[in-house]
């Protein structure tokens, strides 16, 4: 009877079966305004089930307002419970089945070893802090986050990258996400003018954007913003300048001390904050790591860090240090906009960073990554000798490289991903596309690519660029 049929051998229990299929019956109008349904004996009997199901079905449907029963009449389809369906190009299975291929050899930039997170020690901290938490932390806590994570991250900056601060200026978030969210609330005003390197990372170009900023982007060079600009074309006062002054993205440029400066007093002079997005610095090849900008003006500057590369992208927690002069503002934001991320997840990071445990991942991820990164390297020179040039290499999870005579174009990219090894092109990071300089440059990540897979898909991109039309 309308189509309904009953697989006793499906997942779904008989009840949502048949309600599922009477629903869609209503919605797309095979069943139709004062139509009746079968009485639930009948009904029963002719699905061999039992009435009891039918009866449970129908109270549903009932409360969901699609049906409606009248003392001594029959049940019947309520009113106004048509709706008409769009046709869709695709299918659903299709539309969505986005996943690649399993042998796909993705050099992803951004991504840490996901394979060596530390599950024992996090799982062992997280169910200590578990059974120690107080009961007060089940409740709603400090929108800038909890005290105890705040000053672990505090001893830990000050320890590994000589930044003071107070526990008090830190604000945990939900990843560097929330802190950008967090940052534009509190100086975006009547002045939504935003000044970024150009290029600057694709989708903080559009999260930004999302957001309501309005981007002057200032060109890069070798080393980073090149801040003459600022003083050059005579730009008005921004609401605040983003850099990524440790490691420029994508191309790697440190910003060298005469530059980090001038970008100081221009912020001084202009009244305006510096953005500092210090988002792999933590994995350090050669040398030190880079100090950092706000430990030259922490009045001035806004500093954010996010443990989604030291740790994994899931756990969503990131920080932001905050002069004081904001923090009055922030406890003045709109609630709903500063929630936290668990407070149990919190207090067991803080209890990893105590302990010395979160320090020694650090240490042994750095060895791991200089691997990985001489892999790639080794192997790009293997198959290419003198084709390609390596532009960035001391820091972070992945290389951008330069090769000679070649466009990354999307076509290519899309060639290239027909080997089955996927690369990212460096132009598309780019604001200025008059600026075709990036062009022939590609992003390679190894953060979360085994050595092997490394030189597989070093060999893939060598056949793949053998084989172009």
């Amino acid at each position: 009877m309308y189509g309904i049929t009953v697989n006793r051998a499906s997942n779904l229990s008989i009840t949502k079966q048949l309600y599922q299929q009477i629903r869609k019956n209503i919605l797309n109008g095979h069943l139709r305004e004062g139509d009746s349904l079968p009485a639930t004996r009948k009904f029963a009997s002719q699905l061999s089930i039992s009435r009891n199901i039918v009866l449970e079905v129908y109270d549903q449907l009932k409360i969901e307002g699609f049906i409606e029963s009248r003392q001594g009449s029959y049940t019947s389809v309520a009113a106004g419970a048509f709706l008409t369906q769009l046709p869709s190009k695709f299918s659903a299975e299709n539309q969505f089945d986005t996943s690649p291929p399993s042998d796909m050899i993705n050099f992803r930039y951004g991504i840490p070893a996901l394979d060596h997170f530390p599950r024992k020690a996090w799982k062992k901290t997280l169910t200590q802090t578990i059974l120690d938490v107080s009961v007060s932390y089940f409740d709603y806590n400090d929108i800038a986050g909890c005290l105890k994570l705040r000053t672990a991250i505090a001893t830990y900056l000050f320890k590994t990258r000589g930044i003071v601060c107070s526990p008090k200026q830190i604000i945990v978030t939900s990843g560097s996400t929330q802190a950008f969210t967090l940052i534009t609330q509190l100086l975006l005003s009547h002045n939504r003018k935003v000044i970024i390197e150009d290029p600057l990372n694709i989708q903080l170009q559009r999260y930004l954007s999302s957001l309501g900023c309005q981007f002057v982007p200032i060109p890069i060079d070798e080393q980073g913003l090149q801040t003459d600009y600022l003083l050059k074309q005579s730009i008005s006062p921004p609401s605040f300048i983003l850099v990524t002054p440790s490691q420029q993205f994508p191309t790697g440029g440190i910003l060298p001390i005469q530059r980090r400066i001038q970008l100081i007093r221009f912020a001084r002079e202009t009244n305006s904050y510096i953005v500092e997005d210090d988002y792999e610095n933590e994995f350090t090849f050669e040398g030190s790591p880079i100090s950092s900008l706000q430990e030259l003006a922490p009045e001035k500057v806004i500093y954010v860090g996010t443990f989604s590369k030291t740790l994994i992208p899931t756990l969503r927690l990131g920080y932001m240090i905050l002069p004081n002069t904001l923090m009055e503002k922030f406890y003045k934001l709109d609630w709903y906009a500063t929630q936290q991320p668990s407070a149990i997840d919190q207090l067991a990071l803080a209890s990893f960073i105590d302990s010395g445990q979160f320090e020694r991942h650090v240490a042994k991820m750095n060895k791991i990554y200089q691997k990985r990164r001489n892999k790639v390297m080794l192997e790009l020179n293997r198959h290419f000798t003198n084709n390609v040039k390596i532009l960035s290499n001391s820091a972070g999870l992945h290389l951008t490289v330069q090769f000679k005579a070649i466009k990354f174009s999307s076509q290519l990219l899309s060639h290239i991903l027909h080997y089955g090894v996927q690369i990212y092109s460096a132009h598309q990071h780019v604001i200025d596309k008059n600026n075709t300089s990036l062009l022939n440059q590609a992003i390679l990540g190894y953060g979360n690519l085994n050595e092997n897979e490394i030189v597989e898909g070093i060999q893939r991109l060598k056949t793949a660029l053998n084989n172009m039309d």
